[in-house]
């Protein structure tokens, strides 16, 4: 369920930054402001960004303290380094849809195009050991840099936080990119 609801709201959120507000017609009233578009971008997109670490820590809380009322003993430690792939996950996608938002300002397509590719994603990440086309693929998808190491178990692995900073950076400078040099719609 934890991937699922970080997924969601990580993906609405970053389809919803910059489509959402040329959808609700406010684009051309934020940005006649007299803050540069890369400035207003980034402090209405930071709020999105972080929301699915505090989604992560509330159930990484959630879990250790209603494992100890179930005597389940989980480690905190371990809890957070799957909760921290777990919200990279969501980021990842959630950069995605920002990118495709900026791009595009459509917030359907910014949407599902993110949704679908996390399906593929996870059918890619649970079919590799089964299919070896998917196996020879499967280290690029998001879901093996979320879970293929079981941070649950073997802690923080720092090589797939790694990567998925880099897809963040690279998606985010895309969005920005494609932000700036698109004649946005009021």
């Amino acid at each position: 369920m934890g991937p699922i609801a970080v997924l969601i709201y990580a993906v609405s959120a970053g389809a919803g930054a910059i489509g959402g507000e040329e959808d609700r017609h406010t684009m051309d009233l934020l940005l006649s402001n007299p803050v540069g578009r890369g400035g207003w971008w980034w402090t209405s997109s930071l709020p999105w960004r972080r929301a699915p670490f505090v989604l992560a820590a509330v159930m990484g809380a959630s879990l250790v303290l209603e494992g100890s009322l179930v005597d389940m003993v989980l480690s905190a430690d371990k809890v957070a380094a799957a909760m921290l792939h777990l919200a990279l996950l969501g980021v990842v996608f959630g950069s995605l849809a920002l990118a495709l938002s900026a791009a595009t300002g459509r917030t359907g397509l910014s949407r599902g195009i993110p949704a679908v590719l996390a399906v593929l994603a996870y059918i890619v990440n649970a079919l590799a050991p089964l299919v070896d086309v998917f196996d020879r693929i499967q280290k690029v998808s998001p879901f093996f840099q979320y879970i293929a190491h079981d941070p649950l178990r073997n802690g923080t692995a720092w090589d797939s936080v790694l990567v998925s900073v880099t897809t963040i950076v690279v998606l985010v400078a895309l969005a920005v990119a494609g932000f700036r040099r698109r004649d946005v719609a009021g």
